[in-house]
């Protein structure tokens, strides 16, 4: 599963479970796109976030290295690299997918 070279459609399901969960379909179109567009980018910083604390000091400079002369990080190579330094990289991406939410639910029911 530790696949990262997701594209936003796989951010989907989850972001419009909490449209759902909060009952934000009343919202504009524009409003509801604003929305969906906000929350792919704080899903994507959390989980480079989460890349990035879990790396060993070994594992940090090998990722640097991987992404040091792209313009566009190669999704196979960081894959390698999760894979090889954080092999519960599946688990610590849903325990913060679940704090997110949580920060959300928080948030949207002041």
């Amino acid at each position: 599963m530790n696949n990262l070279d997701q594209n936003s459609t796989e951010f989907n399901p989850l972001i419009e479970g909490l449209i759902d969960r909060f009952n934000l379909r009343n919202l504009s179109e524009e409003d509801l796109n604003e929305f969906r567009i906000n929350m792919e980018q704080q899903i994507s910083r959390r989980l480079g976030l989460v890349i990035l604390e879990n790396l060993s000091e070994e594992g940090l400079k090998e990722y640097e290295e991987s992404l040091s002369d792209l313009l566009i990080p190669d999704p196979e190579k960081i894959n390698e690299i999760t894979k090889k330094y954080i092999p519960d990289l599946d688990q610590k991406i849903k325990v913060s997918m679940e704090e997110f939410v949580k920060e959300v639910e928080k948030s949207l029911t002041k």
